[in-house]
């Protein structure tokens, strides 16, 4: 995909990435059912159209599903990461204060 600049706020990043998740799963699930009726077309003549494209949907849900659970499971580690080291942070300036 093209490289966008993301929002600064993580409920902007968090609802962006949804979006892009929707998008590319709506994407892939049309392409993959494309290329499986043709590719039915192509092998099995006689075989319906309607069962090629539910099966070409179900593999593009399934690889978009895979990269969205990957995007935002990023999204989320990143935000308690971060809230991990601002905790860290926190009791080493309380440890400090104490020696004092």
């Amino acid at each position: 995909m093209a490289d966008v600049a993301q929002p600064p706020f993580y409920e902007d990043q968090l609802l962006w990435r949804v979006n892009r998740c929707m998008s590319d799963a709506l994407i892939k699930s049309i392409f993959s059912s494309g290329m499986t009726i043709l590719a039915a077309k192509f092998f099995y003549p006689k075989m319906k159209a309607s069962s090629a494209a539910i099966a070409g949907a179900g593999i593009g849900l399934g690889m978009a599903y895979l990269n969205c659970e990957r995007e935002l499971k990023s999204t989320m580690s990143t935000q308690c990461l971060e809230e991990e080291k601002k905790k860290q942070l926190r009791k080493l300036i309380c440890e400090e204060e104490k020696k004092k």
